[in-house]
């Protein structure tokens, strides 16, 4: 049975766990590095629902006001993290070109996959 994480968007963390298994063999360590990007991203992404679910009185309160300082703090370094460990791979693209195929058999790229930003709110 699986597991489940509490506070997390579920869908979105498993599917970073499926792509982090296609860039296994590009960097020693790099698949655990973005199943933890994965987990924060889906962190974050339950932490913005939940924010948008809250009434405007309850978004003005002290301490949802200082967990959005949390969550945006983590954002940023959430983008500087997937920054540090993007740029090595897109500067030698064809080092890794056989990791990033244009047309994988599930009909995805991880590259693609991994070149997005992250969108803060």
């Amino acid at each position: 049975m699986a597991r489940t994480l509490p506070d997390l968007d579920q869908p979105r963390y498993a599917e970073w766990a499926r792509v982090s298994l296609g860039v296994k063999a590009l960097v020693v360590g790099l698949n655990i590095f973005i199943q933890g990007l994965g987990k924060i991203d889906a962190k974050l992404v339950y932490d913005d629902a939940a924010y948008q679910a809250l009434s405007s009185e309850a978004r003005s309160t002290l301490e949802v006001m200082l967990r959005l300082t949390d969550t945006y703090t983590l954002s940023q370094l959430w983008v500087l993290g997937a920054l540090k460990r993007h740029a090595p791979l897109t500067n030698a693209p064809e080092k890794h070109q056989k990791f990033y195929p244009s047309d994988s058999a599930n009909g995805f790229s991880a590259q693609k996959e991994h070149s997005r930003g992250r969108v803060c709110r």
